[in-house]
């Protein structure tokens, strides 16, 4: 559900480019990161792999920090939004990759 979100939220007149601002690099920057979120779902539905959270949690970092290095922060919306997307998408991969450690070894 979370990657719905991500995908719409570009597209919605909420998020509307200032005159002069190019909404390519936010578009780009969602499809990219949902197209590998989608993938490391996939992959771990169909086989375990233990870095795929270590991978899920270092894109949950860029999403919560993409508004600042791709400067989009004229939206506060599209910022918050990328901030609190990427909290769960960290905060999720986290704590699977905790709960892995704490079960040990299959």
């Amino acid at each position: 559900m979370l990657r719905l979100w991500l995908v719409i939220t570009p597209i919605l007149p909420i998020v509307a480019a200032p005159a002069g601002i190019d909404l390519l690099p936010l578009a780009l920057n969602v499809l990219l990161c949902v197209g590998a979120a989608i993938a490391f779902a996939v992959s771990g539905i169909f086989y375990f792999r233990r870095g795929v959270e270590r991978l899920e949690l270092f894109l949950g970092v860029w999403i919560a920090i993409s508004p600042w290095a791709l400067a989009f922060t004229w939206s506060q919306i599209a910022t918050w939004n990328a901030f609190a997307c990427g909290v769960v998408v960290a905060g999720k991969a986290l704590l699977i990759e905790v709960q892995t450690r704490l079960e040990g070894p299959a």
